[in-house]
C-alpha cells in the first residue's frame, strides 16, 4: 500500500460509510469511519467525519458515489504523477500548522482548474507534505469487504430500530449541519507515511 521512496510515496485511507448516524442518501451530508489500517477504522474513540469536497468530486466523477454509500472505499494518493484518467492532481494552495510551531502541520489542496479541496495532515516522523498530490478512489477489494462484513461497523451489528427520539435528534443535527456546514467535522488524509503498511 505505500512504498518507502522518498519524494516517490504512495499510500492509502479506507473510508467506511457509518451506519448509525446516516441521515439520508445524499453522500456529502453521510458520516464516514475512516483509518490508513484495519485497527484504525476500529478504534472506538475515533469520530466519524462528512467527506471534503474533493473526495465527493472524485466519487462522482468515478461513479462510485452509490458504492460509497451502500458500504465505502479506498482513496489512493501519490505524490508523483500517476498514468490514467481516473488519477486527478490535486495542487497545495495553503500550508499551516494547527498549534504553532509545535502543532502538525496542515496543508489545503484544490483540484486543478477547480474548487473542489481537501485536507491533508502530516504525520508524525512522517514526510513533508507535497506540493501536488495524484488521487484516485476504487472501491472496497473482497477481502476488505469480508472483513467490514465481519466487523462492528457492518450495518447488521448495529440498532436495528430507530425510536421517534432518534429522528427528532437526527432532524436537528442535519438542521444545524445544513444551515451552518462550516461546523461539520470533514474527513483530513493522512500525509505521506515515513514506511508502508498494509490495511490489515
Amino acid at each position: 500500500m505505500g512504498t518507502n521512496t522518498i519524494g516517490r510515496q504512495s499510500w492509502t485511507l479506507t473510508a467506511v460509510r457509518d451506519f448509525k448516524s446516516a441521515l439520508d442518501e445524499d453522500i456529502e451530508w453521510e458520516e464516514f469511519s475512516y483509518g490508513r489500517t484495519s485497527d484504525e477504522l476500529e478504534e472506538e474513540d475515533r469520530r466519524t467525519a462528512f467527506l471534503p469536497s474533493g473526495i465527493v468530486y472524485l466519487l462522482v466523477r468515478a461513479n462510485l458515489a452509490s458504492e460509497a454509500l451502500e458500504s465505502g472505499f479506498v482513496t489512493e494518493m501519490c505524490s508523483y504523477p500517476k498514468n490514467g484518467e481516473e488519477w486527478v492532481c490535486f495542487e497545495r494552495i495553503v500550508l499551516s500548522s494547527i498549534h504553532p510551531p509545535f502543532g502538525p502541520t496542515i496543508a489545503r489542496y484544490a483540484v486543478e482548474d477547480g474548487e473542489d479541496s481537501v485536507e491533508m495532515i502530516q504525520l508524525r516522523c512522517g514526510e513533508s507534505l507535497p506540493k501536488k498530490l495524484w488521487l484516485r478512489v476504487v472501491e472496497l477489494d473482497p477481502s476488505t469487504m469480508a472483513w467490514l462484513i465481519d466487523s462492528d461497523l457492518s450495518l447488521g451489528k448495529h440498532k436495528g430500530q430507530s425510536t421517534l427520539d432518534d429522528w427528532c435528534e437526527i432532524g436537528e443535527v442535519t438542521r444545524n449541519a445544513r444551515n451552518k456546514p462550516w461546523k461539520r467535522k470533514q474527513l483530513a488524509l493522512p500525509g505521506p507515511p515515513s514506511k508502508s503498511y498494509k490495511f490489515r
